[in-house]
């Protein structure tokens, strides 16, 4: 494992905030279950706290450690998306830091395909808090010196050499019925539909 990552774990376990790339933008990750981390993280974007976080899962199944309920509409999109650039809200009563949930309870959750991502969970005992690498209402950082510029010290940056040109992730919220999608990112809006009102599983 690289140094890099060991860096990023540290700083995590000790409450700091890391930049990490996905397959779309730069993200600033947190401990999920620290509350002050959170806290700290909310203030260093200027993001409104009634704007919930995402959570960072490794693969699909990781979804259940936190779900009860998945719906076939929503299966059929993480089979095909995940992992990819696709962040699904669910209702959601498992434990986990109230800074985290929306008001209603709901979890949105993020399978990333970035491999910078995937080690930094496997490395890490915990769970990790996601949103996006840019003060609210600024351009999302595309590459590390986008974040270094925003932010300066104030975090520790997992650098990759690659720019990364996509849209964010797309949303979609199954936390209400019937669901509906809350950005179009990445992924387009009519692929999403097509995907949730098929019945073929292949």
């Amino acid at each position: 494992m690289s140094q890099m990552i060991n860096n990023a774990v540290s700083q995590l376990k000790s409450g700091g905030i890391i930049a990490v790339p996905t397959e779309t933008v730069y993200g600033l990750a947190a401990d999920a279950n620290n509350p002050r981390a959170i806290d700290r993280l909310y203030a260093l974007k200027g993001r409104i706290t009634q704007k919930p976080l995402a959570i960072a899962i490794k693969q699909l199944d990781d979804v259940y450690d936190y779900v009860s309920r998945v719906d076939d509409k929503a299966r059929r999109l993480m089979k095909h998306y995940w992992p990819g650039p696709l962040t699904l809200v669910f209702p959601c009563d498992l434990p986990i830091a109230d800074q985290v949930h929306a008001d209603n309870h709901s979890l949105a959750m993020r399978c990333s395909s970035s491999p910078l991502l995937q080690q930094l969970l496997a490395a890490f005992d915990g769970t990790i808090c996601l949103t996006s690498a840019n003060p609210s209402g600024q351009r999302d950082a595309l590459t590390a010196k986008m974040v270094k510029d925003y932010f300066a010290e104030a975090v520790y940056i997992i650098e990759d050499d690659r720019v990364i040109t996509n849209k964010p992730s797309s949303i979609v919220d199954f936390s209400q019925t019937p669901a509906r999608i809350l950005r179009e990112g990445t992924i387009l809006a009519a692929d999403i539909d097509k995907i949730m009102y098929t019945n073929n599983e292949d």
